[in-house]
């Protein structure tokens, strides 16, 4: 059974008072709330995988809807594996803690029993979920943007998706090589093979 962020918290001296260290950090890379608010009350899901977390604005978003019960969340937190990381972009407290900040989040906005994170990439944080047992009735990619890890992430991922159920992901405006995530998502379409819709920076699968 995967911890939750307040099992984490609780059994790990690493992360103590971690809501006093750490002041609430509501930084996001953009906004998908207008149509994601759409799809998540049209399917109503209680398990999500998200893939891609950075300081958890989304995995939180996820988690308040109330029918909501579990929210995983796959990511490295791990300065040295950021894509296209280039220096000055953001505050080096945050490259230096992006796990402890995307913790703390948790805790500010009351979820820490609704998240559940898999501190792996996501070629290991599929094997870790397969190991578990998951399935999921959505899951959202939101992680690497190069071409191919994007396809990787699409073959490994959608096992875990329950019948009937939603398989998204954001930066869809991601167009050009060697960060082609459109092309990608528009590739696996062709070979499932199923519909790709698409609304703003958001893409979704219509199996």
């Amino acid at each position: 059974m995967l911890p939750s962020v307040a099992e984490i918290v609780r059994d790990d001296a690493r992360y103590a008072d971690l809501k006093s260290r750490f002041a609430f950090n509501p930084h996001t890379h953009g906004s998908n709330a207008e149509i994601m608010t759409f799809l998540m009350m049209r399917l109503k899901p209680r398990t999500i995988c998200e893939v891609g977390s950075w300081l958890g604005a989304s995995a939180r978003f996820l988690a308040g809807f109330p029918f909501v019960e579990r929210v995983v969340c796959v990511d490295h937190w791990d300065r040295t594996r950021v894509e296209n990381w280039r220096p000055g972009r953001h505050p080096e407290e945050w490259m230096d803690h992006m796990y402890e900040i995307f913790l703390a989040n948790c805790l500010h906005a009351g979820l820490e029993n609704k998240i559940f994170p898999v501190r792996r990439d996501s070629i290991e944080g599929a094997r870790a979920l397969a190991e578990a047992g998951e399935k999921f009735d959505m899951i959202y990619l939101d992680g690497a943007h190069a071409t191919d890890m994007v396809r990787q992430d699409l073959r490994n991922y959608r096992p875990f998706l329950n019948q009937g159920g939603l398989f998204c992901g954001d930066d869809w405006s991601f167009a050009v090589e060697p960060e082609n995530v459109r092309g990608a998502v528009q590739e696996y379409a062709k070979q499932v093979p199923c519909g790709v819709l698409h609304y703003g920076n958001s893409w979704w699968y219509h199996f």
